[in-house]
């Protein structure tokens, strides 16, 4: 049995969920949907999506569970292909902001570390 190739279908995953995002956006123009923002946050092994705000020019927009899901896991796909782990450890948080009339995403990631400065002093007594 040959290797399984995780990157591979990292980027499978991520292309697939990218295709139903660009189907999704036809659909949220026509409500006036201009951006998105997905926030998210996790640690000590367990991630998720907080949040999911969709925006139109004169404030947010409701839309519906199927459009909310298929933003979470374009999100969770993105964040596994260019974060990975990003749940671990002390974890990270972040906002993956898609512009719905430009067709554009950023993410903007946070990781949490843990860190110590150590300091020796010598001297004769």
């Amino acid at each position: 049995m040959p290797p399984i190739n995780w990157e591979a279908q990292v980027q499978q995953r991520l292309a697939d969920h990218s295709g139903s995002l660009r189907a999704l956006l036809d659909e949220l123009a026509q409500q006036a949907v201009s951006v998105i923002e997905v926030e998210y946050d996790g640690s000590g092994d367990s991630g998720q999506v907080e949040r999911v705000i969709f925006t139109g020019p004169t404030g947010p927009v409701e839309v519906s569970e199927q459009t909310h899901i298929v933003v979470e896991e374009y999100a969770e796909a993105l964040l596994e292909r260019h974060q990975p782990g990003w749940e671990n450890d002390e974890g990270s948080f972040g906002t993956v902001r898609i512009n719905a009339v430009e067709r554009s995403v950023t993410l903007v990631h946070s990781t949490r570390y843990t860190d110590h400065h150590e300091t020796t002093i010598e001297q004769a007594l």
